[in-house]
């Protein structure tokens, strides 16, 4: 029986904002890290191989030379059998020549190659609502 791969996981949000987690405040890049080693240890039952492997952007510095951390975060997104996009509405960096930041891009660059394999986690609201609606 031949071996099947495993499924590719990515996780995609702003790293340097923060949330709640255990009682404090949080960033994300470290719910991240717990998230990705959550994923990766995925089995069906005790002593199977994992069925995750899980990229977040964290990891880029082992990227090809020939490729930019940009490309390579759009890159993943496109290879991956799930994105896991943890949204706040920041963008996330960007580069002069984009439009947007890498956050939406990698969204964007997810749902061009497969919608159904994008889940989107809302973490906060995008803006607090004003204290005296008119």
């Amino acid at each position: 029986m031949a071996k099947s791969e495993k499924i590719r996981a990515m996780i995609s949000s702003r790293c340097k904002a923060t949330i709640p987690y255990k009682g404090k405040q949080v960033p994300l890049s470290e719910v991240r890290e717990i998230l990705k080693e959550n994923i990766k240890a995925l089995a069906l039952w005790a002593g199977q191989d994992t069925l995750c492997d899980c990229w977040i952007n964290e990891d880029s510095a082992s990227s090809p030379m020939n490729e930019t951390w940009w490309e390579r975060c759009l890159n993943e997104a496109r290879r991956a059998d799930v994105v896991i996009v943890l949204y706040n509405g920041e963008s996330g960096g960007a580069i002069k020549s984009q439009p947007m930041g890498i956050c939406h891009a990698e969204l964007e660059a997810a749902l061009a190659t497969q919608s159904q394999k994008v889940r989107v986690i809302r973490l906060l609201p995008l803006a607090k609502p004003p204290s005296n609606p008119l």
